[in-house]
C-alpha cells in the first residue's frame, strides 16, 4: 500500500537480527503498516545576495567546525581559522605520501578526519570521458587523514584499523577472518568519543586513537551509505543499492525504511527533535514512534546537503540555496547576484560570522 501522493516515506520495517544482511529492506513489506503522511506547503521568498569569489575550483565539500573551516574539493583541502586567511593543507602541516585524492571529510572536535585515495590523474581523466554505462573504478581507498588543528598542527596517516568486533553471523552463514581493513567514508557522525563511519558496504565505530573499527554492519552487496546521524545509542543512515532506502542501526537490532527510486536521501539531521531528511524529492520529517511521515513543499522540491548552522537550518539547491523554517512553515530561497555568479551549490558552510558557499565555479563568501 502506497500513500497516496507520497514519493517518499513508505513502510518502516523490523529486522530483529544484524549480520552481513541486516541493511538490507525486506522483501515482502506488504504486511507492515503504511506510516501516516502529511504534507506542508511553506511560503517561499526568493531573494538575492553578493558575494565575494575566493578560490577557483570546485568545491565539493564545507567541513565547518569551531575553530576552523575546511574546503574539500578532490585534489586539494583548504583551510581556514579564525582571523587568518584560507590556506592549503600543505600550508599547515606536513603530509605524508600514500594517497593524492580527498574524498569526504567530518570535524571531529578539533581534529579533522579526511578519507584519502589514490587516484592517478590519468585514470580519472579517462574514467570522465568513458561512456555512460562503462566501468569506472574509481579511487582507490588509501586511509584516513586524521589533522589535528590545535596550537602544533599534525597530521596522522592511518592506513587501516584493527578490527575489534564484527556483526553476530546469520544461519547458514561462515565467518571470513577479517583482522585489518581499510575504510573509506561516505558518510560520518561525531558523538565526542567516537567516529561513526557509514562506508560502501559497511557501518562501522572507530576509535582514532587506538587505530580500531568495530564493525556495526557488514554487507556483501556493496551498499552505499550516503549519510549518517547520531540518534541516542543507535545510528540512522541513507542507503542506496538497486533502490534507495534509510536504515536504523541499534545494539537490539535493525530497522529499515523503505524509499521509492526518486527519493533518495543525501543528507540526514536531527533537529529539535525531529528526524530530517533532504532528498531529490525534497525535505521530509519521520517520526518513527508516531509513524508519522511530513513532507516540506517548497515548490520545485529538490534540496540538498540539509544543515544546521548559525542557528540556520539550511540546504544546497541547482539554482542557489535555502533557509528552513519549518516550524513557521517559511522557506526563503537565495541566489548569488552578480558578475560570475554561479547558482550551481554543492556545499555550504557559516564560519567566523561569514557564509560561504562551495559552487561548481570554486569559493564564494556571500555578502
Amino acid at each position: 500500500m502506497k500513500p497516496r501522493s507520497w514519493k517518499a516515506c513508505l513502510l518502516l520495517l523490523a529486522i530483529p537480527a544484524l549480520g552481513s544482511s541486516a541493511s538490507m529492506p525486506a522483501a515482502d513489506i506488504s504486511v507492515d503498516r503504511p506510516f501516516r503522511i502529511q504534507e506542508v506547503r511553506l511560503t517561499v521568498q526568493e531573494k538575492t545576495r553578493p558575494f565575494d569569489f575566493l578560490l577557483g575550483e570546485k568545491i565539493d565539500q564545507i567541513v565547518p567546525a569551531r575553530d576552523f573551516v575546511a574546503f574539500r574539493s578532490g585534489r586539494e583541502l583548504w583551510v581556514k581559522m579564525e582571523n587568518r586567511p584560507v590556506r592549503t593543507l600543505d600550508q599547515l602541516v606536513d603530509l605524508p605520501s600514500g594517497f593524492d585524492w580527498y574524498e569526504h571529510a567530518c570535524a571531529a572536535g578539533d581534529r579533522l578526519v579526511v578519507a584519502v585515495s589514490r587516484y592517478p590523474e590519468g585514470q580519472r581523466i579517462q574514467e570522465e570521458l568513458s561512456e555512460i554505462g562503462e566501468f569506472r573504478a574509481g579511487p582507490e581507498a588509501a586511509g584516513f587523514l586524521v589533522v589535528d588543528l590545535g596550537r602544533k598542527p599534525r597530521a596522522t596517516f592511518l592506513e587501516s584499523f584493527r578490527v575489534a568486533s564484527r556483526p553476530p553471523l546469520q544461519p547458514g552463514e561462515i565467518e571470513e577472518p577479517l583482522s585489518e581493513l581499510t575504510l573509506g567514508m561516505q558518510s560520518c557522525a561525531w558523538d565526542g568519543d567516537h567516529l561513526y563511519v557509514g562506508d560502501y558496504g559497511t557501518l562501522a565505530r572507530v576509535d582514532l586513537e587506538a587505530g580500531t573499527a568495530d564493525l556495526l554492519e557488514e554487507d556483501m552487496l556493496g551498499v552505499n551509505r550516503p549519510a549518517l546521524v547520531k540518534d541516542g545509542d543507535g545510528l540512522w543512515y541513507a542507503a542506496f543499492m538497486d533502490s534507495p532506502w534509510m536504515g536504523k542501526w541499534t545494539p537490539k537490532g535493525v530497522s529499515s525504511l523503505g524509499l521509492e527510486e526518486e527519493a533518495a536521501v543525501d543528507s540526514l539531521l536531527k533537529h529539535r527533535g525531529r528526524l530530517l531528511a533532504s532528498s531529490s524529492e525534497g525535505v521530509m520529517e519521520i517520526d518513527e514512534k508516531r509513524r508519522a511521515c511530513i513532507r516540506y513543499r517548497l515548490g520545485d522540491e529538490a534540496v540538498y546537503g540539509l544543515t544546521l548552522q548559525h542557528r540556520k537550518l539550511l540546504g544546497v539547491r541547482d539554482d542557489g540555496w535555502v533557509e528552513l523554517d519549518l516550524s513557521g512553515k517559511k522557506a526563503i530561497r537565495y541566489r548569488l547576484e552578480g558578475p560570475g555568479a554561479d547558482n550551481r551549490v554543492l556545499s555550504i558552510g557559516w564560519f567566523d560570522g561569514d557564509l560561504y558557499l562551495g559552487t561548481v565555479s570554486g569559493l564564494v563568501r556571500v555578502g
